[in-house]
């Protein structure tokens, strides 16, 4: 995991996100992604160079990786936006208060 030492450029709601919260925030593009490298995971399964006997199964285990890569790189997405590494105004107006902070006083997103 990296290490930053900057200050992020948009609004942090929480610093260190957990995996519930993460997947909670995928947006419909999120799992755009994950059904698009799974298809195309698949097809490149199914259409490689291999015997005719392990087409389905090679099929369906590239389709599966590609979905698990996709779920990953949601993941990385959807943590970037909480810690305020990428644009997250739909994540703001849904979270007006800052989640990781365990003190009486809500501090704001913004």
């Amino acid at each position: 995991m990296a290490v930053l030492t900057g200050s992020p450029p948009k609004p942090v709601i929480h610093g260190n996100p957990p995996p519930g919260l993460i997947i909670r925030n995928f947006h419909a593009g999120d799992y755009a992604v994950m059904g698009f490298m799974g298809a195309v995971m698949y097809y490149v399964g199914k259409f490689h160079r291999q015997p005719r006997k392990l087409m389905k199964y090679n099929a369906a285990v590239f389709g599966i990786t590609g979905l698990t890569g996709g779920f990953f790189y949601a993941f990385q997405l959807s943590s970037q936006r909480l810690m305020g590494w990428r644009d997250n105004d739909k994540e703001v107006s849904k979270y007006p208060f800052r989640l990781d902070t365990l003190i009486a006083d809500k501090i704001p997103t913004n």
